[in-house]
């Protein structure tokens, strides 16, 4: 029964019960029934209604049909006639109502559906955009992590001591890039072959979402449409790092290094024996040797605990201060020949190291080397002859029969006829006579610079000591010097193939448009329905429910509610992670220094969607550490460097928060392609009309899986950087068509 047919019955309804209220009132005033009918011209009369004073015409009228109405009034109310049709009246109008209701819920539920299918369709866009998007995130982090570590390896292979890590750690870098690029090809690869699939699970999955909303003889039929229609990605997911260039210098680093650290171990070997000789008793050393001999103030005979803030310098002026008071101090215990000798020879010794001592210098030159001249002083004959104590220093000559003869001192008893004073050098070279009591000679002399440096309780014996090692502090600081002057040009080198490499990494970057990156319209399509037969009754005469078809649009929308990170979070979501496999020439005994090669790329990937100022972190907090463990100025300056590098870089990270499917304006998607809507009347009439649903859906599953060959798309091996253990990923072909 049509809605108008049930208004016109509903006003047909309302005339007749007001009429029958009429016709009974006008009967019993007819009757005389009310005879206390007050003369005026209005009365009052029953439910409200006033007429005017005619009494003959109302009495007249009433007389005149007072036949028809005995049909359906009487005295005491109704008729059974009356009351029959008043309760098929109703029974026809509740009976159409309820069947007008249920035509109108049933009609609407078309849109339900239409909506469903949409947002089914658009789940399937939003499981491949994650992959996707997480893929390309693996692929950025692995490479920044690999350049981090082959920083870390240039860094290290520029301190001496730890070349080997550095080399290791290069290795260990240039590794992880390897595995970062065949990742990177094999995701490319299986993104793709699971893009191929998306419209077809689309529409599969749409197409038994609108089929499971069907119910009893109420059958519904749709599919879902990506837009657009086929890909518009390109994943450009990264091509092979060329990092040659950088593991060549990070070689010449680590080899220049390796011999810097010898020579720096030479050089601080020798700092220390030197300090030792000064500084430490063994059982004495100079300073407690000065501080007994020649009674120096603390500020001129200093303690050094440590070697670390010693310098020859320290000796040198130690040396100076003690020579001076000695020459100062020295005189005679004793009037004997002997003892006046050996003083005298003594004081001569001391005033010509204090001139020597005067001479010599210890400089720190402004490029790190050392300009260092600590005189040797003579403990023999020989070296007494090749020092200026030999051919400079005078001593009293006397003339005995004709002959010249040196002596010790001036008040020598064996002097006669004292005639100046002459150098051993011209004793020797002339033929001077010994003296027969004091017995000076350049032997004599020899043995008194000897008796205090060939005994270790002697100043000169440490102070030997002290110049001995200078001169191989000196070799050994100055070639350490002049190969950190090369390897910080190798450094410069290294940084600018660092900083070459790693601009590389955000050349290409993909860019993902799979099919539905726009949207998904389901399309719904409702056949003519008949109404159920507790519907059908000898009250009403239904129509059947017309066919219907609906349409709705859902895209991907940024879940507000979404905690950062929770696409990593959900990084395997709807992917298997099979048994780890291991990389056996990965080569997993590279050390504790790797230990945290995981944690870094760990934190770049945590870091990763809050946006490049956290990746820049991981990288700057890598090289501090490193500057802070490997003491040097180059390890500083080239973590400063590769620092200045990565936080000039500015990556542009992908977008990983979590997206979840929405309905939106079917407009807003199809204009976004230039979709005809006059075309979606071409997809509705492609529909199959015949067939169980569950049929089509199996066949629709079989086509794709025989198209592929296979149950499960591998997407790739996730290498897990620092391990030598890989994940296989991949993705059930089954489970994303809904076929479980």
């Amino acid at each position: 029964m049509g809605l108008r047919r049930l208004r016109q019955l509903g006003r047909s309804m309302g005339r007749l019960n007001k009429s029958l209220n009429n016709f009974k009132f006008l009967e019993k005033r007819a009757r005389g029934a009310n005879s206390g009918f007050r003369r005026k011209n209005e009365f009052k009369v029953r439910r409200g209604f006033r007429v005017r004073r005619r009494s003959r015409r109302i009495l007249s009228k009433a007389r005149s049909i007072q036949g028809p109405l005995d049909f359906f009034l009487e005295e005491d109310g109704y008729t059974s006639i009356t009351v029959g049709l008043a309760l098929v009246v109703s029974l026809v109008l509740m009976f159409g109502l309820v069947a007008v209701q249920w035509s109108s819920s049933k009609a609407a539920d078309i849109q339900n559906v239409a909506d469903a299918a949409a947002l089914s369709g658009e789940q399937d866009v939003k499981a491949f955009t994650t992959v996707a998007q997480v893929s390309d995130a693996c692929v950025l982090t692995l490479g920044l992590t690999g350049m981090f570590v082959l920083g870390a390896g240039l860094i290290t292979s520029a301190v001496p001591g730890l070349q080997e890590a550095g080399v290791s750690l290069t290795k260990a870098g240039a590794k992880i890039l390897k595995s970062r690029s065949d990742f990177a090809k094999s995701a490319a690869s299986g993104l793709e072959k699971l893009e191929k699939l998306l419209p077809a699970a689309i529409a599969i999955n749409a197409f038994a979402t609108t089929a499971a909303n069907s119910e009893g003889n109420l059958n519904y039929l749709g599919t879902g449409i990506p837009f657009p229609e086929s890909s518009l990605s390109q994943y450009d997911l990264g091509d092979s790092l060329d990092t040659k260039d950088l593991e060549e210098k990070s070689d010449a680093l680590a080899k220049k290094s390796a011999e810097a650290e010898a020579n720096q171990k030479e050089m601080k070997e020798a700092q220390e024996r030197a300090w030792r000789a000064d500084c430490i008793d063994d059982p004495y050393c100079m300073r407690s040797r000065a501080d007994s001999l020649a009674h120096l103030s603390p500020a001129q005979n200093p303690h050094y605990a440590i070697p670390d803030n010693w310098s020859f310098g320290v000796a040198l002026s130690r040396s100076r201060a003690y020579y001076q008071a000695r020459a100062a101090l020295e005189t005679a215990a004793t009037s004997s020949v002997e003892e006046q000798s050996n003083s005298a020879m003594r004081k001569a010794f001391y005033q010509f190291a204090a001139k020597e001592m005067q001479a010599g210098y210890y400089i720190e030159n402004a490029d790190g080397t050392v300009s260092l001249s600590l005189p040797d002083l003579p403990h023999n004959t020989e070296e007494t002859k090749a020092s200026k104590l030999f051919s400079e220093t005078t001593w009293p000559k006397s003339s005995e029969g004709g002959q010249s003869i040196l002596h010790a001192y001036s008040a020598c008893p064996g002097a006669h006829g004292l005639s100046g004073s002459a150098t051993l050098s011209e004793a020797e070279s002339v033929g001077f006579g010994l003296c027969s009591v004091c017995q000076f000679d350049v032997a004599a002399m020899g043995k008194t610079a000897s008796a205090s440096t060939n005994i270790n309780n002697g100043y000169e014996h440490y102070w030997r000591i002290v110049v001995e090692e200078s001169k191989k502090y000196q070799d050994a600081k100055n070639k350490y010097e002049q190969e950190m002057k090369e390897m910080k040009g190798l450094a410069e080198e290294g940084a600018d193939a660092f900083d070459k490499a790693i601009k590389a990494l955000g050349v290409k970057r993909p860019r993902i448009c799979p099919p539905g990156a726009w949207g998904v319209i389901g399309v719904v399509v409702r056949g003519e329905t008949d109404l159920p037969q507790a519907l059908e009754t000898a009250f009403s005469k239904t129509q059947p429910l017309p066919e219907g078809v609906a349409i709705a649009g859902a895209t991907l929308a940024v879940d507000a509610n979404s905690a950062e990170n929770t696409v990593l979070a959900r990084f395997f979501e709807g992917t298997k992670a099979a048994d780890a496999t291991e990389d056996e020439d990965f080569g997993g005994a590279l050390g504790s220094i790797f230990d945290g090669i995981c944690g870094v790329w760990s934190s770049l990937l945590v870091g990763y969607q809050a946006g490049f100022g956290k990746i820049s972190d991981v990288g700057n907090s890598l090289f501090d550490g490193l500057r802070a463990a490997a003491a040097g100025p180059l390890a500083g300056w080239l973590s400063n460097k590769l620092s200045s590098i990565v936080s000039a870089l500015g990556l542009e990270p992908a977008d990983l928060r979590l997206r979840k499917p929405v309905l939106c304006n079917t407009q807003d998607i199809l204009s976004k392609d230039g979709f005809d809507i006059s075309r979606m009347s071409d997809v509705v009439q492609a529909l199959p009309s015949s067939g169980s649903l569950g049929d089509l859906l199996a066949s629709f599953s079989r086509q794709v899986s025989e198209s592929f060959g296979e149950e499960e798309i591998s997407i790739a091996d996730l290498p897990i950087p620092g391990t030598s253990i890989k994940i296989p990923l991949t993705i059930s072909v089954k489970k994303l068509l809904g076929v479980l």
